[in-house]
């Protein structure tokens, strides 16, 4: 098994994407799973990308570490969080808060008390769609800036932590 560190950069802007990936054969074709490289990719083209490995590690826990150690979150990064967790957790945390989303508005799940039995959180501490507040596109991105990370960027400006949200932003990020 191979654990990689990589860099793929876009030869057009030489925006960078830092990321890690296990797996059985080198060069198996994986250009990252963030969304904004993804996106990135789908404009630019693939052949407008060069992917260079940046470290070969012995374990998963070596190399989240050297991810950590290597993303650098700024205007030139397609990166939106810090390195070091793997990219599942972040995927993950989206499903989870539409499914507490859905339970907190009686969605499919369910209402409240299956909202707070089956996930643990109280329905008072999300934002429900009434109480989202309108923030400009400017605000938000100068929040963005601040911060380097989508979720403190929302969280600042008093947006939920939602899909919606989420989406906003990095369409936003993305131009």
């Amino acid at each position: 098994m191979f654990y990689l560190v990589y860099k793929i950069t876009n030869t057009v802007n030489d925006k960078f994407y830092i990321g890690c990936h296990k797996t059985k054969v080198k060069d198996d074709g994986y250009m990252g799973s963030g969304i904004l490289i993804k996106r990135a990719i789908e404009k630019y083209g693939v052949e407008n990308f060069k992917k260079e490995i940046l470290a070969e590690c012995s374990s998963s826990e070596e190399m989240y570490a050297k991810e950590k150690e290597l993303v650098v979150l700024c205007e030139n990064s397609y990166n939106m969080k810090h390195g070091g967790d793997g990219g599942f957790d972040f995927i993950n945390d989206n499903r989870i808060n539409n499914r507490v989303n859905n339970c907190v508005l009686g969605g499919k799940h369910g209402g409240k008390a299956v909202h707070e039995r089956k996930l643990g959180i109280h329905a008072e501490d999300w934002v429900r769609p009434e109480q989202k507040k309108k923030v400009s596109d400017s605000d938000l991105l100068a929040s963005y800036e601040k911060h380097s990370n989508v979720s403190e960027a929302l969280l600042a400006v008093g947006l939920a932590r939602t899909g919606g949200a989420r989406r906003r932003l990095l369409r936003l990020i993305s131009r």
